[in-house]
């Protein structure tokens, strides 16, 4: 698993998609009010020199109990670029350490137009960004057996 330093954030980051969320992008970038209200749109680092190595390196470093289906996608979102086509005049969005690799996409803004417009570039720079995890089954298998491990350690404390 790839470690990054809490003071800079990684060029990509990862949002892994609900099969159910993949028919309305919106559903990605909504904060959920359910408790605790959340305060940013959870995302993991993936590197490597390919999208797809990108993509198995952000299975491997999410949280264990993150559940993945065969039929979720993993969204890249490419952190300068979101930068830099969003906070054109002002900080809109602003990507924040979670405990690395965890990392979140704050919207730092109130104003509905604004989180509008953002969500509708966003929208539009996910288009050929979406990546399948199906071929990263060696470190799904791999992870869920630290899990295990995890808790067969716990048990024994």
């Amino acid at each position: 698993m790839t470690q990054v330093a809490n003071n800079t954030v990684p060029d990509y980051l990862y949002r892994f998609i609900r099969s159910n969320w993949l028919e309305n992008t919106q559903d990605w970038l909504v904060l959920r009010p359910g408790p605790p209200p959340e305060d940013f749109i959870s995302l993991y680092v993936g590197v490597g020199a390919t999208s797809q190595i990108r993509v198995c390196d952000a299975v491997a470093n999410c949280s264990p109990r993150f559940n993945l289906s065969a039929e979720g996608k993993a969204w890249e979102l490419d952190t300068n670029a979101i930068s830099e086509r969003i906070n054109r005049r002002k900080t809109i969005v602003n990507f924040i350490p979670a405990g690395p690799p965890h990392y979140g996409m704050q919207y730092k803004t109130t104003i509905d137009r604004e989180i509008q417009q953002a969500n509708t570039i966003l929208i539009a720079m996910s288009h050929d960004k979406l990546h399948s995890y199906n071929h990263c089954q060696s470190y799904i298998e791999k992870k869920a057996k630290q899990a295990q491990l995890n808790k067969d350690k716990k048990k024994k404390k």
